[in-house]
């Protein structure tokens, strides 16, 4: 019990710790503006709207661009939304380990965000990179980040054909786009999940793996020994 409250305090700590440099930053930010918030529309208001659809490595500038008018409140609702679905359970679940938890939180926050740029994915990566020797051992990180940086630089390309060269189609850089953004999601849930089986206790792994199916040995047919039994 005790180590349990030592640990609720120790999060509860850093979040308070979070808010409160948060509201610092707000407040210089604010005496720096010339008393005025509208830094606020450009810094913390800009991120839940879709604004510039122009081409980025997030699903969103494709997707609302061929979006019905009917529907497109509702998907956007749907894309801001389910990204507040995660901090709850993955508190819980990474509490022992507050500052995964927070690493973990700023790659999701980065990843899917409306407009998001080359340096988003970078420090996503780099973030996550920090645990490289252990999470080397649950996924193929060297080979994913050398797909990764690949598809970047196809990405750039495939951009210029399409709109300044006019000689592309934006199917190609939407593929280069998909690539970029499913590696990176691919990479961020690997890592939850090593994170997480880290966390989980030894009996709990093994629960499943004692199960023994027990097989009746099939007896080889004879006919000596039919015979014997028989006439025994």
């Amino acid at each position: 019990m005790n180590k349990l409250f030592f640990m609720l305090l120790k999060n509860g700590f850093l979040l308070l710790l979070t808010y409160t440099i948060y509201g610092l930053l707000i407040i210089l930010s604010y005496h720096a503006n010339d008393y005025n918030l509208s830094f606020l529309n450009n810094t913390v208001v800009n991120e839940y709207k879709v604004i510039h659809l122009l081409p980025n490595l997030g699903n969103y500038w494709y997707i609302f661009s061929m979006m019905f008018k009917d529907y497109y409140y509702s998907f956007l609702f749907l894309f801001h939304c389910h990204v507040f679905l995660y901090p709850i359970p993955l508190f819980f679940r990474l509490a022992k380990t507050p500052l995964i938890y927070l690493k973990v939180m700023i790659s999701i926050s980065l990843l899917f965000q409306p407009n998001i740029t080359v340096n988003d994915i970078v420090y996503s990566m780099l973030l996550l990179a920090i645990d490289y020797e252990k999470t080397i051992c649950t996924i193929p990180f060297a080979k994913l980040l050398m797909i990764l940086l690949g598809n970047l630089s196809l990405f750039f390309v495939t951009i210029n054909l399409w709109l300044r060269k006019n000689t592309g189609n934006a199917n190609y850089a939407f593929f280069n786009q998909l690539v970029v953004f499913n590696i990176t999601a691919f990479i961020i849930v690997s890592s939850i999940k090593f994170y997480i089986r880290v966390q989980t206790p030894t009996e709990q792994l093994e629960e499943g793996k004692c199960i023994v199916v027990s097989k009746t040995r099939e007896k080889k047919y004879n006919l000596l020994n039919m015979l014997k039994e028989t006439f025994a």
